[in-house]
């Protein structure tokens, strides 16, 4: 875990600038081969139009396996000041203690899916749709806008008060004020540039200044392919998971350009959210072989904090990193 203050992105990387310091550390020994983009080994490919999933594994049962990487759900406790990036563990602790509640919102663009295939954007629009499923049937009140407008324009829903869950797009370095954030709220924004934590127009700096507990995205220009999926990280939650693994598993690459930022141990729901917390999916065309299951455990039996003074300084590698 960084700290606030501390180096996040890379001015000379593989592919140049603007890579995330975190997605080289989450790969600290160079275990997945290659410089940049380098498939996350933990990660759990989805089908999501045709409803097929893996079950949850933790980080701490993938690592019992035989040959398997060595890799870190990394996260940073930052926002765009110290006060708030020190408040983030408190307010995850207040949410486990009285329980995450509040409204889902997911904010869509393409209006009926009847037409639309799960690639390039649709992949998004089927993933965030998925994502708004698993919330109903876990029991939230969904408001799934499919307008091309962002909540807070209209003609999609001026406001999505009382957050506990958020996902969608798209706005380029933008933060529409609609939002207001439940205790323990956990939100982020397909696009790019969504995560400059320490201020500007960006959205997980904004979502950070009005409240909000958990937060992600990219420090530059990383593909939708790169971008978390909201609907794989919806469904590890409703089973019991806590948020570093739930966002590390539904991550597709490592070495890019991912910021995670929030205490990773926070488990919102954890006893799981029925119908989720025991169920057995069908596993079925497209084959995605069922993993072991396991109680769920936490991931991270300790963190270590990289409270780095030197707001610049320098990774292995010949990378150069700035504040």
């Amino acid at each position: 875990m960084f700290t606030y203050g501390t180096p996040y992105s890379l001015e000379s990387a593989p592919e140049g600038a603007g890579q995330a310091i975190d997605q080289y550390v989450a790969d600290l020994w160079d275990e997945t081969g290659g410089n940049s983009r380098t498939p996350n080994p933990y990660f759990a490919p989805a089908a999501a139009k045709s409803g097929h999933y893996y079950h949850f594994e933790s980080l701490a049962h993938y690592r019992e396996r035989t040959g398997t990487k060595t890799i870190y759900s990394v996260w940073r406790l930052d926002a765009p000041s110290a006060e708030l990036a020190n408040g983030l563990v408190d307010k995850a602790l207040q949410a486990e203690r009285g329980g995450l509640e509040g409204q889902v919102c997911i904010d869509r663009r393409q209006g009926s899916l009847d037409a639309v295939e799960e690639r390039s954007y649709g992949a998004g629009e089927w993933a965030l749709h998925r994502a708004a499923d698993f919330a109903r049937k876990a029991g939230f009140t969904v408001l799934e806008d499919a307008n091309e407008a962002e909540f807070g324009t209209s003609p999609a829903p001026l406001r999505c008060d009382n957050a506990a869950l958020y996902c969608g797009w798209y706005a380029l370095n933008h933060y529409n004020d609609a939002f207001t954030w439940s205790v323990g709220a956990i939100g982020w924004h397909l696009d790019s540039l969504s995560a400059v934590p320490r201020g500007g127009a960006n959205w997980a700096a904004n979502a950070l200044k009005a409240g909000i507990t958990i937060t992600n995205g990219s420090v530059a220009e990383p593909y939708l392919d790169a971008l978390t999926r909201p609907d794989g990280v919806f469904l590890d939650l409703f089973e019991g998971a806590n948020v570093g693994d739930a966002f590390l598993r539904n991550t597709r690459w490592l070495k890019w350009m991912i910021l995670n930022i929030g205490d990773p141990l926070y488990r919102p729901f954890p006893r799981g959210r029925q119908p989720f917390s025991n169920i057995t999916r069908p596993m079925t065309n497209p084959p995605l072989p069922p993993l072991p299951r396991a109680a769920v455990r936490g991931t991270l039996h300790h963190a270590v904090v990289l409270g780095i003074g030197d707001a610049t300084g320098s990774t292995n590698s010949g990378f150069v990193a700035r504040p």
